[in-house]
C-alpha cells in the first residue's frame, strides 16, 4: 500500500517497486492481470532458481533487508513454533493422510 516505509527504502536504494490497490480494480481478473504484468515485469529478477551461493549474492545485494533479517532471527523461534502449530491444526490444507 501507499506510503508504507519499504516502498520508501527501495525508493531510496534504487529497488523498482509498484503498489497495486485491489480497491481500484473493477473485478479480481483485472487485479490478477495486473499483477501478472508486475511479474512479469520483475520475475526475472525474483522468481528464478538459483543456488545457495547464488541466493546469498542476490540477498548481499539487497543490503535493505539486513534490518528485516536481524528482525527475523530475534523472532526466528517463535515464527517457527507459530507456523508448526498452524500447520498442526491445518494439516488438510496441506496434504492428505493415506493410511495403508
Amino acid at each position: 500500500r501507499e506510503g508504507v516505509y519499504a516502498l520508501t527504502r527501495a525508493k531510496d536504494a534504487g529497488i523498482p517497486s509498484e503498489v497495486l490497490v485491489k480497491k481500484s480494480f473493477p473485478s479480481q481478473q483485472a487485479f490478477d492481470a495486473a499483477l501478472d504484468e508486475v511479474l512479469t515485469k520483475y520475475g526475472a529478477e525474483i522468481v528464478k532458481e538459483c543456488d545457495e551461493q547464488e541466493f546469498m549474492e542476490l540477498f548481499e545485494r539487497y543490503s535493505e533487508f539486513d534490518d528485516l533479517d536481524d528482525e527475523f532471527v530475534e523472532m526466528e523461534e517463535e515464527v517457527t513454533a507459530t507456523l508448526a502449530c498452524y500447520v498442526d491444526e491445518h494439516l488438510e490444507l496441506f496434504g492428505e493422510i493415506v493410511e495403508e
